[in-house]
């Protein structure tokens, strides 16, 4: 992926949503909400996952550091899509809708064969550019922005990490057509679950199963930051199937005691 300063700016929520969004974000260390509840997050979060967001509901909640901002709380479906772009032109897309459990969070990511406009517009916003680049909306308004794919299920997108490679070589990018697809996302309810890679057998209609991020350190359900808990993350092209998986897969794990 790219790194050149000039395209750094997609990583500052607040010029993302001023350029790309309907109800423009705030910074906080100058301006105060009135009304609640709002929406605050850090203005920079290269991570991306939401990290530090939360619905504040009275002023007193409001974060007493600096490089937060904050919007009002958006409506609408969340949708993530990654645009493969060459020299700021857009040559095919990825677009997945998050939905979320009871809590909030998201157990499942499902493709669409759909694309927000303004997400469009802001990834054909970085003239010059060669590379995949996320966008993230709810309902007609963007979010945020990363330059690299969504880790979520980059490998489910049509084969678009086998098409990179050469893409960055010669420039050329083959059309990919839609195919269903999900992603879905399960958390571990117990500490000290340690995933080994022999025990993740592959069956028809499950594509891969990612492990945590933060591989071989303990997870447990009482870390707030998102990234130290997430367990595993299957890929396939039958939700059934996923679903079924981990459940038999669930039960076959064994839990190593807590050091």
């Amino acid at each position: 992926l790219q790194t050149d300063s000039k395209y750094l700016w997609v990583f500052d929520k607040l010029l993302v949503g001023q350029r790309f969004s309907s109800y423009h974000p705030y910074n906080l260390d100058k301006i105060k909400p009135l009304i609640y509840p709002v929406f605050v997050r850090p203005r920079q979060n290269p991570d991306g996952l939401s990290k530090d967001a939360f619905v504040a509901n009275h002023y007193k909640e409001l974060p007493k550091e600096k490089g937060f901002i904050w919007q009002k709380v958006l409506r609408g479906a969340h949708l993530s899509t990654d645009f493969v772009v060459k020299d700021g032109k857009v040559l095919d897309y990825f677009t997945f809708i998050g939905h979320k459990n009871e809590e909030g969070s998201f157990w499942l990511w499902e493709s669409l064969d759909y694309v927000n406009l303004r997400s469009k517009v802001a990834a054909s916003s970085l003239r010059g550019y060669t590379g995949v680049v996320n966008v993230e909306s709810i309902g007609p308004d963007v979010i945020e922005m990363h330059l690299r794919p969504s880790p979520q299920f980059h490998d489910i997108s049509g084969g678009l990490l086998y098409q990179l490679p050469q893409f960055y070589k010669t420039g050329k990018w083959f059309p990919i057509g839609y195919e269903k697809t999900y992603s879905s996302v399960y958390r571990i309810k117990q500490d000290s679950l340690i995933v080994q890679e022999k025990d993740v057998p592959l069956i028809e209609g499950v594509r891969s199963v990612q492990k945590c991020w933060e591989d071989g350190k303990y997870l447990s359900e009482y870390v707030q930051d998102v990234s130290s808990y997430r367990f595993l993350i299957i890929n396939g092209t039958s939700l059934s199937k996923i679903e079924h998986f981990y459940l038999d897969f669930r039960s076959s794990l064994k839990i190593t005691p807590k050091k």
